[in-house]
């Protein structure tokens, strides 16, 4: 418990070098590239560590077969692996930040995302 109000202290008496990180860690998420697949990879998404959508791929075999109900499909698969890889950027990014110091109500936080 202790550790937890020292290493609190330590953060707080950071805070400006902390919000010049916080910006230097956003650009750093910004030029990060995740992707997500569909399990056969007929579909690609690129994100950046922020959520954007860099890039789509997709087969023209599945282009050429026309099944939009299968398209739709992967394409939504696709997006969570691209999603979840970014989000996990994001959990560490926070916990560089921090230095690792459980702050109140984070893991709860991190864990929806």
């Amino acid at each position: 418990m202790f550790s937890n109000l020292t290493g609190m202290a330590k953060l707080l008496k950071n805070t400006t070098s902390l919000s010049q990180r916080m910006k230097e860690s956003k650009e750093r998420l910004r030029s990060e590239r995740v992707s997500g697949s569909s399990s056969c990879r007929q579909v690609v998404i690129e994100m950046n560590g922020l959520g954007e959508v860099k890039g789509v791929s997709i087969s023209e075999i599945l282009i050429a077969s026309g099944d939009k109900t299968q398209m739709q499909s992967l394409v939504a698969d696709a997006v969570n692996g691209a999603v979840t890889a970014a989000r996990r950027l994001h959990v560490e990014a926070i916990h560089e930040l921090t230095g690792g110091i459980e702050l109140p109500g984070i893991s709860e936080l991190l864990q929806d995302l």
